[in-house]
């Protein structure tokens, strides 16, 4: 039995034992609908969108800040089961160092204050650039963010700054 299944039992045995009311296990099922239709992870803190990149072209970004260390390892570890790329973002060193410790295979990007991992190699599949440009030193590590996401998406990058 897959676990779409194992929840719609868990919900009906609570509906059964008067643990849920009737309209609560509806909403928890129409929860549960959509979320096997739209394939996400629901982790309590955050709903993890795996099914981004087949209609979009590019994963879920994780932004970073705010988040905790453990959640962050939480949603590397869910993603990385359904993604060939994963890019967080706003990761400052110090949650990085544990991230990197606890999932294998991150790269983290000062600059960018971001963290990666890839499946396989970014290849730079389209055609010409995009230029990031940025006036002062206050301005580099958006720049390099952008720089970082725009080389994920597997495109050529051109840095301009001051």
């Amino acid at each position: 039995m897959n676990s779409y299944m194992k929840n719609i039992e868990q919900i009906l045995k609570d509906l059964q034992s008067g643990v849920v009311d009737v309209k609560t296990a509806q909403q928890q099922i129409m929860e549960l609908q959509v979320n096997e239709r739209n394939k996400t992870i629901d982790l309590g803190f955050a709903k993890l969108d795996v099914d981004r990149e087949k209609r979009t072209g590019f994963p879920e970004v994780i932004f970073g800040e705010g988040k905790t260390v453990e959640q962050l390892i939480m949603i590397f570890q869910k993603l990385q089961l359904a993604s060939d790329k994963i890019l967080a973002t706003r990761v400052n060193p110090g949650k990085a160092e544990v991230l990197m410790n606890a999932v294998t295979g991150l790269t983290y990007h000062p600059g960018a204050n971001a963290v990666t991992w890839f499946k396989k190699p970014i290849l730079k599949v389209h055609a010409g650039y995009v230029a990031v440009v940025c006036a002062g030193t206050s301005d580099l590590p958006v720049a390099e963010e952008a720089a970082l996401t725009i080389e994920c998406m597997e495109s050529h990058v051109e840095k301009i700054y001051d």
